[in-house]
């Protein structure tokens, strides 16, 4: 690609909506808001150009927003927003971190490559799983509380690493959600199994 035609996006994402900051050739538009539905995601997708590379931080459903801008852009990738901050602070002075800070910082190749992680949930019991990152298990899906009442779906890593080590989209040690299609859809939908090798996504038990 010239680089004259290189662009980045650069999208703060938000629960409800993302804000769009476009660098061209050395130079920030702001882009507008765009609603954080697939509907909205697709739409950016395809009022932009196919070699255009995106970048966004590792924060919420940061997951499934890559799942469904990926087939659009030549690359997404997803930052850890720890590293972002201190990058943001060392090269251009700022603790504030936004659109432009992202497409600025990954133009410039201060943002360290991340690819985006593929999980799996292989179920153990009703409530728990083994979470498998690229077919490795690093972590484990559980259900507290009762069926109807206060459940709580907490995904959880078995190695305590480092913030800046942490696969996206952890950023703590553990993530709770109010449902299991929560969790998957911020894991980026991943297959679910059985122990026994059956398909589960329909059961979410």
């Amino acid at each position: 690609m010239e680089a004259g035609m290189r662009r980045v996006i650069g999208i703060d994402i938000h629960r409800t909506f993302g804000e769009v900051v476009v660098w061209d050739s050395g130079v920030l538009r702001h882009a507008g808001r765009i609603d954080m539905t697939r509907t909205g995601l697709e739409g950016l997708g395809k009022g932009l150009k196919p070699t255009d590379e995106v970048v966004i931080e590792a924060t919420g459903n940061c997951m499934a927003v890559a799942r469904v801008l990926s087939p659009f852009f030549a690359r997404v990738v997803i930052a850890n927003p720890l590293q972002v901050k201190a990058i943001a602070h060392a090269h251009v002075k700022t603790d504030k971190v936004d659109a432009g800070t992202l497409a600025s910082l990954h133009a410039a190749g201060f943002l360290p490559e991340i690819w985006t992680m593929t999980y799996t949930l292989i179920q153990l019991a009703p409530g728990a799983y083994d979470l498998l990152l690229n077919s490795a298990i690093m972590g484990s899906v559980v259900r507290t509380g009762y069926r109807s009442t206060d459940t709580i779906w907490t995904a959880e890593l078995l190695e305590d690493l480092p913030p800046s080590k942490r696969p996206a989209p952890f950023v703590e040690m553990e993530h709770s959600f109010p449902t299991l299609e929560d969790l998957c859809a911020w894991l980026g939908s991943p297959q679910i199994t059985s122990n026994f090798g059956r398909s589960v996504v329909a059961r979410r038990a």
